[in-house]
């Protein structure tokens, strides 16, 4: 067992989505009430993106490619965009 192996791992609902023919799919966490919680994939159009969501499923946090190189941008407690850095 590695060193930063869980003891223990509970999700509610693990899905792999293959969003067809434009090569985009998804790894999709969600949690006990069904609501999407993390995300981790390839879009339509070819970027990675990370998104962390609150319990409710809002969008906190997107970490991601685009046409400068990458960006990362943090909502804030009454969802506004918080923290904006794009390379």
């Amino acid at each position: 067992a590695g060193i930063f192996m869980p003891k223990k791992l509970t999700v509610s609902s693990i899905e792999i989505i293959d969003d067809g023919s434009n090569e985009s799919g998804y790894i999709i966490i969600k949690n006990k009430d069904n609501n999407i919680v993390s995300y981790l994939g390839v879009g339509k159009g070819g970027r990675g993106i990370l998104t962390l969501k609150n319990q409710l499923g809002e969008t906190k946090i997107n970490i991601s490619s685009n046409e400068s190189g990458g960006y990362f941008k943090a909502n804030d407690l009454s969802n506004q965009q918080s923290v904006y850095i794009n390379n």
